[in-house]
């Protein structure tokens, strides 16, 4: 997203500085502003009727929000949540769509929303935003504390986010009088001066945590802080539980429903209604805590326990806490002190465990996302000042003389992303490509939806947004319509890939010259967006960049296999870079076309193209694609049921190659699986051999050229495109 701001440096606009980021408060509508993006306030169930902001909005940009949001967002979104729309009539990019509950005397909500509109803004390079002065009408948010909580929100983002690309945010503040309390509250701002808790409940800001000691394991720094857990401003809470997980008693528990709410109970009870046992971890929405997620394990009572085990159970806990939030890209985690209370382990054990496997993690991973892992004491326990005491021992070891780090404190919260907004994508920039450094990166990665997709988009990984798909839905794909440009692009291919010379040749084509027709026409083009088959897609594709990171280098490119017709695929070679964007050539990613009768279309996106409903093929069972739209053009009906007045479809199929056998002549046997690099045989057991071929290519022997894989998450049907026959 480039920038659209024309002149963000009005003559009769002045600016405060909180951090890098330049912020503005103006007497105007938001809808009436030029920007990358423009904030709206709307209703959890995106319904831009409702509210007086966004039916302004509505009112300004036209119906095309309206659609777009529908489209793309069929459940209400919750706090923290960022709906992104299309800008419609709006002097902007894209419009983000926000939820905020009314005020109940903490500003937490109101400075998550914040937080994960700029976190969002800076993955996508913005560089302008414009928020209207949210939560200050219906909502009855206090000015003073609204105005406080959105500069506080931004100097904390400012900390976390050093290179952000968003250099100005504007408040646009319609109403005269919130507008005076606006500018009077950034007059006085003074970075670092207020509470980035925003609390007026019992968990108020005055029990803000203070460190007790700090040490750095390669990038990670830890912190043993005294303070109260459900006030950490973190990506992750850890929660010691009870194996009932009944969080209605015990303290911490208690402490964490007291301000998470009781949605945080009822996930639980939901997500395992029997409980959990030991070496179990339970994700939750951290819901008004000012987190994302929740981490639920428990550890067994120290004095019912073997003590060895018991330590056993406290590393374990911690390390599968530690290793789950780096699966997921987790930049900061705040633990209690494990096993303390009414598990009654020792002070110096916890500590010694707690450090120790801290340490171990880092070690054992030195390009973790973690960069912050918080414990803290709970600031009133009786034991409070023995685990002080117990931790600075553990630690003293570990420390130089070196100060601890200074970017991060226990008065300096770091930013949270909400589940919207955690992208594993966009922590590090990877390696050079094609090296093997950007293999390794890239099979590590937690697999993410591509970067265009709208409604499952690449804000959180795939698997978060399974975790909550409905599971007696048969099928979770949507259809989306795609831009202009993509349009285009695809509707190119469509064309120049089509083979008019050998229109109606081969056996497949059976009835279709008799149409009296020459060529097809694309009369619509839908993206599909079907998490649960991307996901086994993006695993199975995962295990292609692990063998070019063996190897060191990319794959071998399809036109360089040795005895091919050395042409590359021609659906890629035709295709766009913005339909490229997120495809892979080191690993023999590409783009190819299948052909189906309109009847197969709905249990395709649904179940994916299954090689083992393929039936009675020359090569073997597999997944056939095309390169050229002639051929799967054969595949659009049936036999002896030809015609050329209904629409017909076909996909556009990603497909991973790998390391593809070439099929040049007619095998005397279908094949059960692509054969053995070695005696070319698809049934071999001979270790000393050097494994199989991941796909196969046919040429020559064929008409068209086909592409062949045996394992159907090998491929995924990404666009489907209607079309005539003319």
């Amino acid at each position: 997203m480039g920038n659209y701001i024309t002149n963000p440096q009005s003559p009769s606009r002045k600016f405060k500085t909180i951090g890098s980021i330049k912020v503005s408060i103006i007497n105007e509508s938001f809808v009436q502003q030029k920007a990358d993006v423009i904030v709206n306030c709307a209703s959890a169930d995106l319904d831009l009727t409702k509210g007086r902001g966004a039916k302004a909005l509505a009112q300004t940009a036209g119906p095309d929000v309206q659609v777009d949001l529908n489209n793309n967002y069929c459940q209400e979104i919750n706090e923290g949540d960022v709906a992104v729309s299309v800008p419609g009539n709006l002097k902007c990019r894209k419009i983000y769509h926000v939820y905020l509950t009314k005020w109940n005397h903490n500003t937490q909500g109101l400075q998550k929303v914040i937080t994960n509109c700029l976190t969002m803004a800076d993955k996508f390079k913005v560089k302008t935003i414009v928020f209207p002065s949210l939560g200050t009408g219906y909502l009855r948010y206090p000015y003073d504390e609204a105005s406080k909580a959105a500069f506080t929100a931004i100097e904390v983002f400012s900390k976390t986010h050093r290179s952000s690309s968003i250099h100005t945010i504007v408040f646009a503040v319609h109403d005269k009088a919130t507008y005076k309390v606006f500018l009077q509250e950034i007059r006085q701002f003074r970075p670092g001066s207020h509470s980035a808790g925003g609390q007026s409940s019992s968990y108020s800001a005055g029990k803000s945590s203070s460190t007790c000691v700090s040490v750095q394991f390669g990038q990670t720094d830890v912190e043993v802080v005294m303070g109260e857990l459900p006030q950490q401003q973190v990506e992750v809470i850890v929660n010691s539980a009870r194996f009932d997980l009944n969080l209605s008693t015990g303290g911490l528990s208690e402490a964490l429903l007291k301000v998470a709410g009781e949605s945080l109970q009822e996930e639980c009870t939901k997500s395992y209604p029997n409980g959990i046992s030991t070496g179990q971890i339970l994700t939750t929405k951290g819901y008004g805590l000012s987190c994302s997620y929740v981490y639920h394990a428990c550890l067994p009572d120290w004095s019912n326990t073997d003590h060895e085990e018991a330590k056993e159970d406290l590393f374990g806990f911690m390390m599968g806490c530690l290793e789950e939030a780096n699966s997921f890209s987790v930049r900061s985690i705040a633990f209690p002190t494990l096993g303390t209370g009414s598990l009654s382990f020792p002070a110096d054990v916890v500590a010694d465990g707690m450090i120790n496997c801290v340490k171990e993690f880092t070690d054992d991973r030195p390009q973790t996302t973690l960069t912050l892992v918080r414990i803290v004491i709970y600031n009133k326990a009786q034991s409070a000042g023995t685990l002080q005491r117990a931790f600075k021992s553990v630690c003293q070891p570990f420390m130089s003389s070196t100060p601890p780090p200074q970017h991060l404190t226990a008065q300096t919260p770091v930013a949270a992303p909400s589940p919207m907004v955690a992208t594993p994508s966009q922590k590090h920039t990877p390696p050079p490509k094609g090296t093997q450094a950007y293999f390794s990166y890239m099979y590590k990665q937690a697999p993410v939806s591509p970067s265009y997709w709208t409604k499952y988009n690449n804000s959180k990984p795939l698997n978060m947004w399974n975790i909550n798909l409905a599971p007696t839905t048969s099928s979770h794909a949507v259809f989306l319509p795609v831009d202009k440009s993509v349009y285009r692009a695809i509707k190119n291919v469509v064309k120049k890939s089509w083979d008019a010379t050998h229109f109606g040749h081969g056996n497949d084509a059976q009835g279709l010259a008799q149409l009296g027709y020459s060529n097809i026409q694309v009369t619509n083009i839908e993206r599909i967006e079907n998490p649960v088959l991307f996901e086994k897609y993006a695993q199975n594709r995962a295990q292609f960049f692990l063998k070019a990171a063996r190897y060191g280098k990319p794959l071998t490119p399809v036109e360089d296999i040795p005895v091919s017709s050395k042409m590359p695929v021609l659906t890629t070679q035709l295709c766009d870079a913005n339909i490229l964007q997120d495809i892979y050539p080191e690993i023999n990613e590409h783009y190819t076309f299948h052909g189906t009768p309109e009847d197969k279309v709905a249990v395709i996106t649904a179940q994916g193209l299954d090689n083992r409903l393929a039936g009675n093929t020359a090569i073997g069972q597999g997944v056939y694609t095309a390169e050229s739209s002639t051929k799967s053009d054969q595949y659009a009906d049936y036999v002896g049921k030809r015609d050329k007045t209904k629409e017909k479809k076909m996909f556009l199929t990603r497909i991973c190659l790998g390391e593809p056998y070439l099929l040049d002549k007619k095998p005397t046997a279908a094949f059960k699986r692509p054969p053995c690099k070695t005696c070319k045989k698809d049934v071999c057991a001979d270790q000393t051999h050097n494994g199989n071929y991941d796909s196969m290519i046919v040429e020559k022997f064929w008409i068209f050229r086909e592409f062949i894989v045996f394992e159907k998450d090998r491929c995924y049907p990404e666009y489907l495109i209607t079309y005539k026959r003319e």
